[in-house]
């Protein structure tokens, strides 16, 4: 006889799913239960197909959300990097534009504040080139994300649906149960109900998290 102890956890909750329902607990009751196991199994597939897909979808944001970050850094790195270029010249650019506008310019001061102009125009002109080129790849890459905006709008639905199951399984373990005259047949249906009302909510909470986090990553890539 096998060690029900070494037994895997998730043994136990595929047993608990599939675990046929013994006719002497009454036809009626058996076929009530049938009808929920059959409804819980359902639901147990949706909700991991569920969630491997949205781990597929999160991990396609992660991508993008990081491209973007990547390309966003570079934007501001050539920001900095050109606000000193220009700031090292602006001092003698302002010095020598006072002289000019006072009518105290000499000619090499002339000539020098012309340098001082053109290196920064050019400057400027670098700058706005490189900045438009990364804000223009950020907006393409945000554009060419695919996440669709109704990606977890089903799952409300069978959340739904499956807490109605749960609601199902502990109605007929309170109906059922020893107190209530269910008698000791009972009790291993009861207990295999547990683990799928365990199983069912764990995974209710788990798509959920996954849910939020789509949806959160959703709106950090479509901002």
């Amino acid at each position: 006889m096998a060690d029900v102890s070494k037994i895997s956890e998730q043994t136990k909750i595929d047993m608990a799913y599939n675990s046929k329902i013994p006719w002497l607990i009454g036809a009626t009751r058996a076929s009530g239960l049938n009808e929920l196991k059959a409804a819980a199994r359902e639901e147990n597939a949706a909700l991991e197909k569920f969630s491997q897909d949205l781990d597929t979808s999160i991990q396609e944001q992660n991508e993008y959300i990081i491209e973007i970050e990547n390309m966003q850094n570079e934007f501001e790195a050539l920001e900095k990097s050109y606000s000193k270029k220009i700031e090292s010249s602006e001092d003698k650019y302002l010095e020598l534009k006072n002289k000019e506008l006072n009518g105290i310019i000499t000619e090499e001061e002339k000539s020098e504040l012309a340098d001082i102009e053109t290196e920064m125009n050019g400057y400027k002109s670098e700058y706005s080139g490189k900045a438009q080129s990364l804000q223009g790849s950020i907006t393409t890459s945000k554009e060419n994300y695919k996440g669709a905006a109704d990606k977890t709008s089903s799952l409300g639905t069978l959340i739904n649906q499956t807490n109605e199951t749960i609601d199902g399984l502990n109605q007929w373990n309170e109906e059922n149960s020893i107190e209530n005259g269910g008698g000791r047949i009972c009790e291993l249906p009861i207990k295999a109900n547990n683990i799928i009302i365990n199983d069912l909510s764990g995974k209710i909470n788990e798509v959920q998290e996954k849910a939020n986090e789509y949806n959160n990553n959703f709106g950090i890539i479509k901002q």
